[in-house]
């Protein structure tokens, strides 16, 4: 949400010229001066509050579920696009949320990933082998009866799981 409220324009371009934009860009850890850390966890578990702490870290920038991945994954699993092309839409969303910034010396970039995309994990560590990988966690009945009591309280969030888990559920191998 707070990338929607920040947002001063919004630029629509086809996904050549996204993937394009983000070939330029590159890899984020391809000159070795950055290092990656994506972070998959169960919701309510403190995640959010990790992602400010870090936030605090010099030359450390921490990103709290960029929503970019879960559009491609709702897409997919809607049946929108193919496999291929998650595959190039994630690599892209990748190297574009870890471009270099103006005047700041990040020297590690840590990205949180919503819950509802965390099937697309086994496709990051393939594609970025040498990141590290944390997965945050807690009591997991209490995080669900709390997760649960959002999910039932607020009826949008409850299509919103809808749509990003149950289409495609068939689909849901990367590997095919």
């Amino acid at each position: 949400m707070k990338q929607y409220v920040a947002a001063k324009k919004l630029v629509v371009v086809p996904h050549s010229t996204f993937h394009r934009l983000a070939a330029e860009v590159g890899d984020p850890m391809a000159d070795g001066s950055r290092k990656l850390t994506l972070i998959n966890m169960t919701a309510r578990c403190g995640s959010t509050l990790l992602c400010q702490m870090l936030n605090t870290v010099p030359k450390c920038r921490a990103m709290s579920e960029p929503w970019a991945f879960n559009h491609a994954h709702a897409h997919y699993n809607n049946g929108d696009i193919s496999m291929s092309e998650l595959r190039l839409l994630v690599r892209s969303i990748m190297r574009l949320q870890c471009k270099p910034e103006n005047d700041t010396e990040i020297k590690q970039i840590m990205i949180k990933v919503c819950t509802l995309t965390c099937p697309i994990f086994p496709m990051l560590s393939e594609m970025f082998p040498e990141a590290n990988y944390i997965f945050n966690t807690r009591n997991l009945p209490g995080t669900m009866a709390s997760y649960m009591q959002i999910v039932n309280s607020i009826p949008w969030i409850a299509k919103l799981i809808e749509f990003c888990t149950c289409r495609g559920r068939d689909r849901m191998k990367y590997g095919q």
